[in-house]
């Protein structure tokens, strides 16, 4: 069977725009996040086409834009399976225990977009210290968006362990995610610092 070809991005907003629970803010946010990468492909691609020895670079963004590029359909699924766990009749006995699984992979996808988004926030910032200078603003974009990321998911990651029963997981999801979140923000500011636009959006 062939590969589906992922939606025009048109078709794709529109069903983000629609009145159904899915796609969501975990898919948008993982989105954000492969948009991040495409940039850091870029960049590190015009960089190393010019001599600018950004090869390791641009092997590393075009390893997270892939991880990326499966996230919001993976969210999406996830999250569908939160919607049909819920909408079990609450007498069903198994209904319980498919909430609950469903809602830990539902954090599961959430915070492996986090993750994800943090390492291309960091890749960003590094790319906008060393790649092409008339770039700086595309990588500075990247980190930002990857930024921007990471806290949507940790939203989504908040969203489904408040529901969980289990604290105790609900504690582990969300202390890995107050982690990876640290480290997405911390890029994105050093991206704008190396970009030289912090001082200048702030005035």
């Amino acid at each position: 069977t062939p590969p589906r070809r992922p939606p025009e991005p048109s078709d794709w907003l529109d069903r983000l725009a629609s009145a159904e629970p899915t796609p969501g803010g975990g898919a948008a946010a993982a989105a954000a996040g492969a948009s991040a990468a495409a940039l850091c492909v870029m960049v590190a691609r015009i960089g190393a086409r010019r001599g600018g020895g950004l090869e390791a670079e641009l092997r590393e963004a075009e390893v997270g834009l892939e991880r990326l590029r499966r996230m919001p359909a993976a969210d999406e699924a996830s999250y569908a399976r939160v919607v049909e766990a819920l909408r079990r009749p609450r007498e069903d006995p198994e209904r319980a225990g498919a909430v609950a699984g469903a809602l830990r992979g539902a954090a599961q996808s959430a915070a492996e977009a986090m993750a994800a988004a943090a390492e291309v926030a960091r890749l960003a910032a590094r790319l906008a210290r060393v790649g092409p200078r008339r770039l700086r603003h595309d990588a500075a974009t990247a980190a930002v968006l990857a930024g921007a990321a990471a806290r949507g998911a940790s939203w989504m990651v908040r969203a489904n362990t408040e529901a969980m029963e289990d604290k105790a997981t609900a504690a582990r999801f969300l202390a890995w995610a107050g982690s990876e979140l640290a480290r997405a923000r911390e890029a994105a500011a050093e991206a704008e610092g190396a970009a030289g636009i912090a001082g200048e959006v702030r005035k």
